[in-house]
């Protein structure tokens, strides 16, 4: 389900056609010179998560670069156990917020 608030990339499938893609969190590398997004599918099953290195064109528009191992595949899941980890934090608090209320 995608919300208001929810950015979206658009990735050409082998067809052509343009489809959504939801935006989990996008982040810079440790230096600042390169940026990477996690994304998903927006269907509501999808429990996938990629993750890409987004570079930017001259003419605006974005090109994803997948990961692949070395030191920039270690970086970025070291940042998606932490993203794991917030979360998981998340949710906690909110359970904890629903109990409160019915309390």
């Amino acid at each position: 389900m995608i919300g208001e608030n929810d950015e979206l990339i658009y990735i050409q499938d082998e067809e052509g056609k343009e489809v959504p893609f939801k935006i989990l969190k996008d982040f810079d590398s440790e230096d600042g010179s390169r940026h990477f997004i996690f994304y998903t599918s927006i269907e509501d099953d999808a429990e996938e998560v990629f993750v890409a290195e987004l570079l930017e064109k001259e003419n605006g528009e974005g090109e994803l670069i997948d990961v692949e191992e070395g030191p920039d595949r270690e970086f970025v899941e070291e940042v998606f156990e932490e993203f794991l980890n917030e979360l998981d934090a998340m949710e906690l608090e909110e359970e904890d917020e629903e109990a409160d209320a019915t309390a």
